[in-house]
């Protein structure tokens, strides 16, 4: 097969449908930068014009779509990942199997707020009695009480109570060593 003589028999050639880069750019409606992006090398070159060979470029753009549908496809699958695991913690948060992290470190806080007042004020509770009391056993047996009894209090705490929110000492007995 004889080769063409001249540049301009390949233009003619009927496998090829070659334009320059700006009539390129128009057929897809982008800027002649955006069609310089795209990874379609030009098929030819005469002096300072660029053809591409329109085949190679709208095959390109059939694969960007297809990738935009797959892209699309993942983000509806991972949308509905993430609505299920919401549906789950809303359920598990129904069943009492899950709670808010800061409504955990609320009562937690009132727990050990609540503890500390309670211990401090043993001293001035347990003073007069303590005072009045000269055995070793006796002061033993009536501190044990006042602590137990502390313990108690707080094993039972439930931060939406009234005992929660300061009433500490309703319902103690005045007698510890009773």
């Amino acid at each position: 097969m004889a080769k063409p003589k001249n540049k301009k028999a390949k233009a003619t050639d009927p496998d090829r449908f070659l334009f320059p880069q700006k009539d390129a750019a128009a057929m897809f409606s982008i800027s002649v930068s955006a069609l310089r992006k795209w990874p379609v090398a030009p098929a030819e070159r005469r002096g300072r014009l660029a053809l591409y060979d329109i085949r190679e470029l709208i095959a390109h753009r059939i694969e960007r779509a297809e990738g935009v549908d797959t892209t699309a496809v993942e983000a509806e699958r991972r949308y509905k990942i993430a609505r299920a695991e919401k549906e789950e913690i809303f359920v598990a948060e129904r069943r009492a199997e899950l709670i808010d992290a800061g409504a955990a470190e609320k009562a937690w806080g009132d727990l050990v707020t609540a503890f500390t007042s309670r211990m401090l004020s043993l001293p001035t509770s347990l003073s007069p009695e303590l005072a009045l009391m000269d055995k070793a056993a006796e002061i033993q047996k009536a501190l044990a009480a006042v602590v137990d009894d502390a313990l108690s209090e707080l094993k039972g705490y439930d931060p939406g109570t009234e005992t929660a929110k300061g009433n500490s000492r309703r319902g103690r007995k005045s007698d510890p060593a009773a």
